[in-house]
Formats: C-alpha cells, structure tokens, sequence
C-alpha cells in the first residue's frame, strides 16, 4: 500500500468511504479561539462544528488553535501541512467509517504570547475555548496552597487528592471525588 500525504490536494485519492466536507472551506471564518488542540478537541469540538457548518449554519464560528508550549509546534507544522484538515475514525464493533472534518482554519504560533493576544482580540473571535486533560494537569489544588506534583489520575489509594474538601467550590468535581472515594 502506498502512503499519500493528506492534504485538500490529495482527498479525491481517498477511498470513497471516507466522508468529506459538503460545505465551501472558504467560506468559512473564524469564530472560536481553542487552546488545546489534541485528540480530544479533535474528536469532539471539531466534530460537532463539521456538522453544524455541513448544514449550513453558523460558518463565521471556524476554530483558530492555540498553544502555549512550545511542543505543540509539531502538532501545528502538521496541521499546516494538511491545511487545518482532520480525520475523524468513528468505530463500533463490527464498522469503521472515517470522515475528514474541516472546521479548524488556522492556527495561532505556539508559545507566541503575543501573537495569541493579538488573535484573541481580534473581533471575529467570540469564544475562547480550552481542553485540558488529564496530562495538562500538573499540581495538586487545596484550598490553602498549590503544590507542584506530577501528573496522575485518581485512584482508590490516592483518592483524597479529589476529596470534596480539597476542591469544595466545584461541584463536579466534588460529585466526581465522589465516585472515586466508591
């Protein structure tokens, strides 16, 4: 099988399959300002505006990304490479059906503070949005300090690291301390 560098240039070499953008990528324009562009942005955020713009409606609310590690520029280089487009692979256990999602229109030079300001202020963008999962978490918060620890995930024997009394003004996570403590 030979690879084929994924680009607007190269979908009709696709299998006709894979889904694609119905709707004009030029018509599009930014709207939302996204810091996090990972996995989980791409699957969800991304996804949803795909099938909000392939309808029709709401194209002046494209995603302009954002990062402010300097890691994320490989992330970046590679979405410049393929135009901003994405592939969402959607699995049950008996299909698999892929579909190329083309909400994100640029993104923003990682690590450039001054650059994302000057994006951020601009008029078009209306939304400022983030993920974070669990790997951008980085210190542990209580209510009296702030304590630098590495990254991990509640578990039943570290549990009290989501205790309602360490985090007592968000309930989810309160609810969420919860279900971990069982």
């Amino acid at each position: 099988m030979t690879s084929i560098p994924f680009s607007p240039a190269t979908l009709d070499s696709l299998p006709d399959s894979v889904g694609r953008t119905v709707y004009a990528r030029d018509d599009l324009s930014a709207g939302i300002l996204h810091f996090g562009v990972g996995n989980f942005h791409l699957t969800h955020q991304t996804t949803y505006l795909d099938r909000l713009f392939a309808a029709g409606d709401a194209q002046n609310w494209a995603i302009v990304g954002a990062g402010v590690f300097d890691a994320e520029r490989r992330g970046r280089a590679v979405l410049a490479a393929q135009d901003w487009l994405t592939t969402l692979v959607e699995q049950e256990a008996e299909t698999s059906e892929a579909k190329v999602i083309g909400s994100m229109i640029d993104y923003v030079e990682p690590a450039n503070g001054l650059a994302i300001v000057a994006r951020m202020v601009q008029p078009d963008i209306r939304i400022v949005s983030l993920t974070i999962t669990d790997g951008g978490y980085s210190s542990t918060v209580t209510m009296r300090s702030i304590r630098r620890t590495p990254p991990s995930l509640p578990t039943r024997s570290n549990s009290s690291v989501l205790t309602g009394r360490t985090v007592s003004r968000n309930s989810s996570y309160r609810s969420c301390a919860m279900r971990w403590q069982g």
